[in-house]
């Protein structure tokens, strides 16, 4: 007998958001991978970057890295760190952003020796036919961490793909490189002691937060202490591989199913969201079968967004802000950019998670709105969003 996703938990630990915890699932379906032929497990996605991008300046004359100007700050610092030249091109989410993708590449990405990292944004583009890149002297880089399970992903065009698998799934420690072009892999990487412990602190605090979520006497403060011991390690100290019981755990879940889920909640939420004052939802851009990593609310001012997260959080939601972008490591992230980072909330809608919670994530949402006042004349959408 298949167990449902989600299961009872306690309503007065109740609470939406923040770090996975060891979930219930489903018996595994037959695997669907994109990585279908030779591929690489890391630990992270910093670990996976670092191990191709040292690759790459050893064995394919890599020089200068072109990474997107709205992106994760912990990944440019640690792609930094290779030792590469690096260079932003504008690139954000969102639709109204393609003209300027595609000057910017013709611009930027020109020499022999670059390399160009295409991210797909919340799960919600589409794949790039790369039409302007001179795909004889660069190489394209492709970070699907966002839906490492997308048609773009599994059709990539690129050389590369990365995906840091521990945040779309509940496992401790988790990221997958593979080359789409049949280039030659890294060398393999062994289990770091420093990795295999960070997993092990993670894949407690899982625990523990799972017992705390069904009302066990288990102090919340204990879970989360481990969690950021755990997070500060996976970011430093020398590349590694998948601890084996991470490559097992993935080996058991049902991903047409979790993402079958993520799909329905990011659907229901994105609906119960709608014709909320001074408020947009980020929406699929992609073919059919994109799953989006979340709900991405864009407000029209960022008081109104520091209102709703601060009002969210006292009730036990925890959106996540993806990305910061307030001291960036490289110089040159426009300033609309900027703007977009600190109006975003991303809101969580993966397989924790029915379409019950969703209802009561927009109702939070709309009472906390509403309560704040009308949006201020003249300010600024997003292009590609719905206006809700």
């Amino acid at each position: 007998m298949q167990l449902p996703l989600t299961t009872i938990r306690s309503e007065e630990r109740w609470e939406q958001g923040s770090d996975f915890h060891l979930m219930q699932y489903a018996a595994a379906e037959r695997p669907f991978n994109p990585w279908k032929g030779d591929s690489r497990p890391y630990a992270s996605g910093r670990d996976a970057f670092r191990a191709l991008l040292l690759h790459g300046m050893e064995m394919r004359g890599w020089k200068r890295l072109l990474v997107p100007s709205y992106y994760c700050q912990f990944v440019v610092a640690s792609l930094k760190e290779a030792g590469m030249d690096m260079a932003l091109y504008p690139d954000a989410p969102g639709p109204a952003q393609r003209t300027q993708r595609a000057a910017s590449l013709r611009e930027f990405a020109t020499r022999k020796g670059d390399v160009l990292l295409k991210v797909n944004f919340f799960g919600l583009g589409s794949r790039p036919d790369y039409g302007d890149v001179a795909r004889g002297q660069v190489e394209i880089i492709e970070d699907h961490t966002h839906d490492p399970w997308s048609g773009w992903a599994m059709s990539s065009r690129a050389d590369w793909c990365v995906a840091s698998l521990r945040k779309t799934l509940p496992v401790p420690d988790g990221a997958m490189l593979w080359s789409p072009a049949g280039h030659a892999l890294p060398p393999p990487a062994a289990p770091t002691r420093e990795r295999q412990e960070a997993s092990s602190k993670k894949i407690a605090a899982m625990l523990l937060k799972n017992l705390y979520l069904h009302g066990h006497p288990v102090s919340k403060d204990d879970f989360r202490r481990l969690y950021i011991e755990a997070e500060e390690s996976l970011r430093s100290g020398d590349a590694s591989a998948m601890t084996v019981w991470s490559v097992n755990l993935l080996r058991s879940f049902p991903l047409q199913q979790m993402r079958s889920t993520r799909r329905q909640n990011h659907a229901c939420l994105s609906r119960a969201l709608q014709d909320i004052p001074g408020l947009d939802v980020l929406q699929v851009t992609g073919a059919q079968g994109t799953c989006p990593f979340s709900c991405v609310m864009v407000l029209d001012t960022a008081a109104r967004r520091d209102h709703l997260l601060e009002n969210l959080i006292s009730r036990r939601v925890y959106p996540a802000v993806l990305w910061p972008l307030e001291s960036p490591v490289c110089a040159g992230v426009p300033l609309e950019h900027r703007e977009l980072s600190r109006r975003m909330l991303s809101l969580h809608c993966d397989a924790r998670y029915s379409e019950q919670d969703m209802i009561r994530v927009a109702g939070m949402v709309r009472e906390i709105s509403l309560a704040y006042g009308q949006p201020q004349r003249g300010g600024m959408g997003v292009a590609g969003s719905r206006r809700s």
